[in-house]
């Protein structure tokens, strides 16, 4: 019973879930804008998670990221292998103490 209790703890604490959750739903609106019944979703699933996890996106290069400010090289993401992957690493580009 307590370590149900602490896993429920961890997850209301956790301050990098819910940016995970909204990336995923970024992410799922922005794969699926062009479909009437897709686009626009305003909630993920946990399995949403397990489907990224599946979906192959990147070909193994870098991957450039916009600068932050005018005049600043732009930055880039280090190869992945899956969308999930590409996501944390957005994340953690963003906000580099996300996943402490």
């Amino acid at each position: 019973l307590d370590a149900g209790v602490s896993a429920v703890q961890a997850v209301m604490s956790s301050q990098a879930l819910p940016a995970l959750l909204e990336g995923v739903l970024l992410m799922g609106n922005y794969v699926n804008a062009g479909s009437k019944t897709l686009s626009g979703v305003v909630g993920v699933t946990l399995d949403s998670l397990c489907k990224l996890a599946h979906t192959r996106c990147c070909t193994g290069e870098p991957l450039p990221l916009p600068p932050r400010q005018p005049g600043q090289e732009p930055a880039q993401l280090p190869p992945c292998d899956n969308a999930l992957h590409l996501l944390v690493r957005l994340l953690q580009s963003r906000d580099a103490h996300i996943i402490d």
